[in-house]
């Protein structure tokens, strides 16, 4: 199962980059440490997905420039924390479904 989470206007961008959503493999039995983010360049939205490490918050995509390998650096930790909390929240909700019964 894929969870898809909205990042626009949670996550600030920059540098001609925005952040669209994230989608997060959520499996109730493990957890799979790695998020897809689908991302915008000057309003465009690009095809293909930036692969975000959650656990060393990190991407493993690049940009050659400067600029906006800095906003990548900067929204890693940011996208990293809204996914957790998702998580956290849907975890919650299925566990509580199970215990009520």
């Amino acid at each position: 199962m894929i969870q898809q989470i909205q990042l626009k206007g949670r996550v600030q961008g920059g540098a001609a980059l925005d952040f669209l959503t994230v989608e997060v493999p959520a499996e109730p039995d493990r957890y799979i440490p790695f998020a897809l983010v689908r991302y915008s360049i000057e309003g465009k939205p690009q095809e293909e997905c930036l692969r975000l490490d959650l656990d060393k918050r990190t991407f493993a995509d690049h940009f050659s420039d400067p600029v906006q390998e800095r906003v990548l650096y900067d929204a890693a930790r940011q996208i990293a924390e809204i996914v957790v909390e998702a998580l956290r929240r849907s975890t919650y909700e299925r566990l509580r479904k199970e215990f009520d019964g």
